[in-house]
């Protein structure tokens, strides 16, 4: 581009290399003012998403003496978006019983919904959660958890096996501790006596006085459950058969309300106990007590064991 002019002489000015920089630095300028735009849109588009996990799934343990408290969502992670969130939990479970169908909801589960860590309140197998979060801008996000709970039970079954003092008894009943996820762990106590403590049967004991065999299983999951004692292994140091020894023994009344009458003819009672279900010793006296007021006990099957002259004498005495 030229321009011409009189200056007193006839002179050609060239404009083209202003005209040029003046378009260079606008087009600078506006590349900056859309970098800055799209900054900005991709920081607002940012905060306006939501992210949510729930993390792994959770367990819970289940046994025979109760269950644990399972507050699911509580490894909640949660990023971007705009506060206050809500939260909405949803399930759909169906449980079978038989032929009798029961559809339960998310509501039936846990103690409240709209929580970010309900508490999960009823317990099945296994349930998957599904967890809607909303922030301040109506932008929501979701996640699922699995909830899963190991249920180990037990039975009141029991075993009296009878020995000589130095002899040996092999132990081989099914163990009443069952369920829980595989792999499980097997631990007998006390461990007096026992060849072999982490079987959970087939297993040789030798105790040198009168002892109760309780089992705790671990599972895969880490949960644990102890059962009453199973094996009740009397051992007599003078070769007397058990039920001669029970015989000389009578105890009233039984079942009882709390008071309990033991007499004895021809045996020297020189101590007595008694245990509970657990094998825990809830009563102790080294001198012998023609009556005895349980009336505190709670109620439920206890076993009185009355170290004799001639033997360990053992009898079930139950509460009502």
């Amino acid at each position: 581009m030229t321009l011409e002019y009189l200056t007193g002489s006839r002179e050609v000015v060239d404009l083209y290399p202003l005209f040029s920089m003046a378009c260079g630095d606008l087009f600078i300028i506006m590349k900056k003012i859309i970098l800055l735009i799209f900054l900005t849109s991709s920081v607002l588009s940012l905060k306006s998403q939501c992210f949510v996990e729930l993390g792994l799934p959770q367990h819970g343990c289940i046994g025979y003496f109760g269950y644990d408290t399972i507050n699911i969502g509580s490894n909640l992670m949660l990023t971007s978006g705009t506060p206050p969130f809500t939260y909405l939990w949803q399930a759909n479970y169906v449980h079978k019983v038989g032929s009798i169908v029961t559809y339960l909801y998310a509501s039936d589960l846990l103690n409240d919904t709209t929580l970010s860590n309900p508490e999960y309140i009823t317990y099945y197998d296994s349930v998957v959660f599904k967890l809607t979060v909303t922030d301040a801008l109506g932008n929501s996000c979701t996640d699922s958890l699995l909830v899963f709970n190991s249920n180990i039970q037990t039975h009141l079954t029991y075993l009296t096996p009878s020995i000589l003092y130095g002899d040996s008894v092999y132990l081989d009943f099914t163990p009443n501790l069952f369920g829980g996820i595989a792999p499980l762990d097997y631990l007998w106590r006390p461990n007096h006596g026992l060849k072999d403590s982490t079987k959970d049967r087939g297993f040789w004991a030798k105790p040198d006085s009168s002892i109760a065999y309780y089992l705790t299983v671990t599972d895969s999951v880490g949960c644990t459950a102890t059962a009453p004692p199973l094996y009740f292994v009397i051992v007599n140091h003078i070769g007397i058969d058990e039920n001669e020894l029970n015989n000389q023994v009578k105890v009233f009344p039984n079942p009882t309300k709390g008071i309990v009458n033991i007499t004895s003819k021809d045996l020297h009672i020189e101590g007595m106990s008694i245990c509970n279900v657990l094998g825990q010793q809830v009563y102790f006296s080294s001198l012998f007590q023609e009556q005895i007021d349980i009336s505190s006990f709670p109620e439920g099957l206890y076993i009185l064991i009355l170290e004799t002259n001639k033997g360990v004498v053992r009898k079930k005495i139950k509460i009502e």
